[in-house]
């Protein structure tokens, strides 16, 4: 997984075919914080990423990786990281 966290979850959703909307309701994260994730404009934080991983069945390990990954990347340029909010 080279690629951003949040461009990766876009992928994974859309090829699931899942909506923000249905995505946050199963999640219990925001569908706004969920779109600036995927669009970068906010950083996912551990609880974020965790309910993700569940969700899509995919290693919390690797998806925390990429999440780091990310962060590094986004923090310098302005991006910040956000705690999940219960929608």
């Amino acid at each position: 997984m080279s690629q951003s966290f949040g461009l990766y979850v876009n992928r994974v959703r859309r090829e699931r075919k899942v909506s923000i909307a249905d995505l946050a309701g199963n999640t219990g994260i925001c569908a706004s914080d969920l779109t600036k994730v995927e669009s970068g404009r906010i950083c996912a934080s551990k609880e974020m990423v965790v309910r993700l991983a569940n969700y899509f069945s995919e290693s919390e390990g690797e998806l925390l990786k990429l999440n780091q990954a990310s962060k590094i990347t986004t923090v310098s340029h302005g991006a910040e990281p956000v705690q999940a909010r219960q929608t």
